[in-house]
């Protein structure tokens, strides 16, 4: 694993040294099937119903071609990606390259999955807050079940952390994930539903109310309570000089607004369950995607240079965007990260119960 973590910053840097774009993170989502009906999902607003899925064949051509290219990290989502029968075998495909492999789950089949959750080197499970909180988003009776997911994990040593969307249904559950988070020993990602991709805008937080959360989760982060991104991501989201309601900055920055340039255009591509290759979750139907099933990867991942974005208030983003540019603060919070997962998995290593092959054979 630390090879693997190695080869991901090696490659980062000799594109901050070259210029050179390489996808070095591939978000690639598996599936549009899904077994539950969140309040808030984008499916609709992205058309994403009715379409064909890939084909292990497709999905392992482009593990080969984005391997070729430099590709270190392969970020599975959904959908479920679960509910893909072939899941385990994509994961070995991508641990075949020798590349860092995470997953996002609603954590509805963990308990069914655990083998193959055992084979990816991140684990996110999404999680809305406790209750009622995490239910009025997700559905009747998920949260008791995102529960059970969340011991079974702890049970069978497996690492994983946690994602909640803010909308109004859960804008006062900081308090009740940072809870569980102690409880559990889990990190925390925390992320503002989009009011433009929605479905549901009536659920959308106001301005007012975005502030307020991110405000206490820079208060908390500064505390050392076990918020998943870097101080500075919810800082520039709450330094954003428009209504959240506006996504992205295209072109020429605003008189006065200072951030990062945007380095996820140089290093990281999404791919939805049809194909299409865009820049960034933020850009899925704002940006001119080809597909690279019909022209291949290479052609798709290139005309991402046109790309004109400039900045966004994704925390998320902002993260990923301050460890590509190599700002010391995101890089040394996200190396914590890295080093609580080597270490977790060397103990379980050192700590695992034999099988009862492996003793027989032994004896």
């Amino acid at each position: 694993m630390i090879n693997k973590y190695l080869g991901f910053a090696g490659e980062i840097l000799k594109g901050r040294i070259t210029s050179k774009r390489i996808p070095v993170l591939v978000v690639l989502c598996v599936t549009n099937r899904c077994n539950l009906r969140c309040q808030y999902c984008y499916e609709e607003c992205y058309d994403r119903r009715g379409c064909l899925e890939f084909t292990t064949g497709q999905i392992f051509s482009l593990i080969d071609q984005a391997a070729g290219m430099g590709t270190k990290l392969i970020s599975i989502n959904g959908g479920e990606a679960l509910l893909r029968d072939d899941i385990g075998v994509i994961l070995d495909k991508i641990k075949e390259k020798n590349m860092l492999c995470q997953l996002t789950s609603n954590g509805l089949l963990i308990k069914k999955k655990t083998d193959v959750l055992k084979k990816v080197d991140s684990l996110c499970l999404s999680l809305d807050g406790i209750g009622q909180a995490n239910d009025l988003n997700r559905g009747q009776g998920t949260y008791e079940k995102i529960i059970e997911a969340i011991e079974h994990m702890r049970a069978n040593g497996i690492k994983f952390h946690t994602n909640t969307v803010f909308t109004k249904n859960n804008k006062n559950a900081v308090d009740e994930i940072m809870g569980l988070a102690d409880k559990y020993k889990f990190k925390a990602q925390f992320s503002i539903l989009r009011r433009e991709d929605s479905p549901n805008k009536d659920i959308c937080l106001s301005d007012d109310e975005v502030k307020k959360v991110i405000s206490k989760l820079v208060d908390y982060k500064k505390n050392g309570l076990p918020a998943f991104y870097s101080s500075r991501s919810f800082k520039n989201a709450l330094d954003w000089p428009f209504s959240f309601d506006r996504q992205i900055i295209t072109g020429a920055l605003p008189a006065g607004y200072k951030t990062s340039p945007c380095y996820i255009k140089q290093f990281l591509c999404h791919i939805e369950a049809n194909g299409l290759v865009y820049p960034c979750i933020v850009l899925v139907n704002k940006f001119k995607a080809m597909n690279f099933l019909e022209v291949g990867f290479k052609k798709a991942w290139d005309n991402l240079a046109v790309n004109n974005c400039s900045a966004c208030y994704n925390i998320c983003c902002n993260d990923l965007n301050m460890i590509f540019g190599l700002r010391p603060e995101s890089v040394c919070n996200a190396f914590r990260i890295v080093a609580d997962r080597i270490c977790h998995n060397a103990k379980n290593k050192i700590f695992r119960k034999p099988t009862k092959g492996a003793l027989d054979a032994k004896n």
